[in-house]
């Protein structure tokens, strides 16, 4: 708004084209002139047509011609009425090439994911049917392990090492059983990783066995973690994805939140997906797609949490089956705008493009296996908490 002047000059200011014309230079679009009033109704003042393509064409012609300063690529305005009522004018027009999610992959960036499996008691005694986390004898999978294969099967084409460090939070881990909020699922704090997601699935299954469900339902612990690699390496080689499962509400959502907004400084992103029926208003609030989180003073540089509940993709025809087409899609919805936004932001450009070289963890002879046995020497750092004895259930 350029307040008392009837001849305005506006600020220049940047716009996508994925978002003025979906992408397309010759789609024509409305352009509006508005008379802003502050106690009234703003009032028309005029309006053209054209596509980007003939905005950008009038300003290469304009300059071709040794046009004056001032001039530019000009376009009449008209009224209601269809009567002329000044012009538009492009003064300086700049179209930006930037970089694409594509080209920062192909340049060489590494998605780096890690998963976190929420093991509080709220998921139900594993022993039971009713328990998100029941591992079924006849093969079908649990809720976890739906979003674990559905999620990490688009995930996985990302990360070109298929090696995930995973952990859990919210259960008593061996051999002391303290309730810890980032263990490895390998019991292994040297190597969390596992090899594809097959090893992945089967460190799950391996450690549900050997933990009890607890509580609470902490994120902080795990987001600070891998906060912590990023902090290490943000030449723009790496990018951190980090994929958290859960069945409800945050027990830690102000240390979750500051920890957030400290993450958005930072290359890396967070997928939170809920599985269950509970309900998920905090995540809503975390995936801030409106408004920047905020503390206080502190405000989060970008949006980096995506929140996929799980029960919105389970067919209609099939509540068994999820639709994976419609869950990729909500998965990396924001992924590669969170992951160009912070390349650009701190002007790293894409490298050309580079040529892998073949995976060791996906090599043939490679053996995928499940988590190494217990070694409390190697265990992660328990956190020193005297609880009642187990139970399961709120």
């Amino acid at each position: 708004v350029v307040r008392k002047n009837l001849n305005p000059t506006w600020q220049p200011t940047q716009l996508k084209l994925s978002q003025m014309c979906n992408g397309n230079k010759s789609l024509i679009l409305r352009w509006d002139c508005i008379d802003w009033n502050k106690r009234m109704k703003h009032s028309h003042i005029g309006t053209f047509y054209a596509s980007v393509a003939d905005i950008l064409r009038e300003y290469e012609n304009s300059n071709s011609r040794g046009a004056t300063s001032g001039a530019g690529a000009r376009f009449q305005l008209l009224s209601r009425r269809k009567k002329p009522a000044g012009y538009l004018v492009f003064n300086r027009l700049e179209l930006l090439i930037e970089d694409s999610f594509v080209d920062y992959i192909q340049g060489g960036c590494e998605l780096l994911f890690t998963v976190g499996i929420d093991f509080t008691a709220s998921n139900g005694n594993p022993a039971t049917p009713q328990s998100l986390h029941y591992i079924d004898p006849s093969g079908r999978l649990n809720q976890y392990e739906l979003a674990i294969t559905s999620v990490g099967e688009i995930v996985q084409d990302y990360d070109f090492r298929r090696a995930f460090p995973s952990f859990g939070f919210g259960a008593r881990v061996p051999p002391r059983g303290d309730v810890n909020h980032c263990f490895p699922l390998t019991f292994n704090d040297s190597n969390p990783y596992c090899a594809g997601l097959a090893g992945l699935l089967q460190a799950y299954r391996s450690c549900l066995r050997s933990v009890t469900l607890y509580g609470p339902t902490n994120f902080s612990p795990i987001i600070r973690h891998v906060m912590q690699l990023a902090q290490a390496n943000q030449s723009g080689k790496q990018y951190f994805v980090l994929l958290i499962i859960t069945d409800g509400i945050i027990t830690d959502f102000y240390e979750t939140k500051l920890s957030i907004i400290e993450a958005s400084r930072l290359p890396m992103s967070i997928i939170i997906v809920g599985v269950g029926r509970e309900d998920f208003g905090a995540m809503e609030e975390l995936d801030a797609d409106n408004k920047r989180l905020q503390i206080g003073g502190m405000i989060a540089e970008a949006d980096i949490v995506q929140f996929v509940p799980l029960r919105d993709f389970f067919r209609a025809d099939n509540p068994n089956e999820l639709s994976k087409s419609a869950l990729t899609k909500a998965v990396l919805e924001e992924l590669p705008d969170q992951l160009c936004q912070w390349m650009r932001k701190r002007g790293i450009k894409a490298g050309p493009p580079v040529e892998r070289l073949q995976p060791v963890l996906q090599q043939p002879q490679q053996q995928l296996v499940g988590p190494p046995a217990f070694d409390p020497m190697l265990a992660a750092p328990m956190l020193n908490a005297s609880a009642p004895p187990p139970y399961y259930g709120p």
